[in-house]
């Protein structure tokens, strides 16, 4: 890419979300004016206290740890009070009042972000509705804006009318307040992102479908970016136990944990002695439910049980209901396990390729593809097979190259469009 055609973009992302990502692969290509972030190990105050992160308090020591390539660093500017202002957020007791709190830091942070200036940018990208108001004044100074969508803006009305469908098992809320609106006009999340964007990066076809049906942004705005395998996933040896279900994620509603505790009953009703293993954190609501009786919840499980689980699985069931675009599911095909899920979970797998695709919310459908899958093991070696090389299109290495010639491709094409 020559310099002189190249964008610079200014990132802003709250977190580390994907081991940066997106500012390394920017970076790498040469397009990357300046990170904007939150506490992190390498850059400002967090740099500071990094080298005593093992004696600091759990919260801090992991945010003290956060870690970026040292050319990234160099173009990073920290915003602590970022860090502290959505911790206090997490802490109120109500979700209305929660989602209110986020929107209020993401606000304050981005008027100090506005302050400090945008640079020799042309660009700025900003992930989510983070930074609230960042996007107004790139808009004003010329720039191209670019969001990613890393969820679907309708998931916070999709889980909640499932609370209702579902009574018990697990307390209505927000989000980040998209359906809060209904009660309080005044408040609306998600109005900057929907006004002031130019391009609208989605990580799946049900987040652009999404965008485009609901919330009225016309298509050619959007750009299909899927997301990344990393690469410790792809090096697994698999030692496949026949029957073994594996699940990853937190065990509610969204996840679909509920069609997956009634495709386990319906086949036990089979006959089908099947093993359904559950990791992420479950509430004790979800767990007592007479349900869920044939799931084996393990609780939370550090990286390396992560591993040996899909080392061992059969299948890897993950029937979501909203989605961006789910990591684990990159994780399990890279670690060559045949995926059984839904189209909202936002997957890049292939209906009969790496994979098998059902509808959302139908056990029975769930529970016919995971006894094909494995009964049938010449098909369940060609899924999986397949599925380890659907993920390697998609490593880490291949994103550095795919997301910053998308946004040149994008942009090509729009200009001629408009020529």
């Amino acid at each position: 890419m020559a310099a002189e055609t190249s964008p610079s973009i200014l990132v802003v992302q709250f977190g580390s979300r994907r081991q940066y990502d997106m500012p390394i692969a920017l970076e790498r290509a040469g397009m990357l004016e300046a990170l904007y972030t939150d506490l992190t190990g390498s850059a400002g105050f967090g740099k500071l206290v990094a080298p005593l992160a093992n004696r600091l308090g759990g919260r801090l020591r992991k945010l003290a740890k956060r870690q970026l390539p040292e050319d990234v660093a160099e173009k990073t500017v920290s915003f602590p009070s970022w860090t502290l202002e959505m911790e206090q957020a997490a802490r109120l007791g109500s979700s209305a009042d929660r989602a209110r709190a986020y929107i209020d830091a993401h606000k304050s942070v981005g008027a100090k972000m506005v302050r400090k200036g945008l640079g020799d940018a042309s660009h700025l990208l900003v992930i989510f509705m983070e930074a609230q108001g960042m996007l107004t004044a790139a808009k004003k100074a010329g720039l191209t804006t670019i969001s990613d969508m890393v969820i679907a803006l309708s998931t916070e009305r999709i889980v909640r009318e499932e609370r209702q469908l579902h009574p018990g098992w697990e307390p209505d809320g927000y989000y980040w307040g998209e359906t809060l609106t209904a009660v309080d006009p005044g408040f609306r999340p998600s109005e900057e992102t929907l006004a002031m964007t130019d391009i609208f990066l989605c990580p799946s076809t049900f987040v652009q479908d999404d965008l485009v049906e609901n919330f009225g942004v016309p298509r050619e705005k959007t750009l299909l970016q899927p997301y990344t395998t990393n690469p410790m996933f792809l090096e697994i040896q698999p030692e496949t136990q026949k029957g073994r279900i594996f699940f990853a994620g937190e065990p509610g509603l969204r996840k679909g944990i509920h069609t997956l505790a009634a495709a386990a009953r319906i086949l036990r009703e089979r006959g089908r002695t099947y093993e359904f293993r559950i990791a992420g954190h479950a509430t004790d609501t979800v767990r007592n439910r007479p349900e869920t009786s044939e799931l084996n919840f393990l609780g939370r499980i550090p990286h390396d049980q992560m591993r040996g689980e899909l080392a061992a699985a059969d299948v890897f069931a993950f029937p979501s209901i909203a989605e961006g675009s789910a990591g684990v599911t990159y994780e399990a095909m890279g670690a060559r396990v045949p995926i059984v899920t839904t189209p909202e979970a936002g997957s890049v797998a292939r209906d009969g390729v790496d994979g098998l695709i059902v509808p959302r919310g139908d056990p029975t459908a769930l529970a016919d593809a995971i006894e094909r899958i494995v009964e049938n093991r010449d098909l369940r070696e060609t899924l999986a097979a397949s599925a380890r090389e659907k993920a390697r299109e998609y490593s880490w290495d291949t994103f550095s190259a795919r997301l910053p010639e998308a946004i040149l491709s994008f942009e090509a094409a729009r200009d001629a469009a408009s020529a």
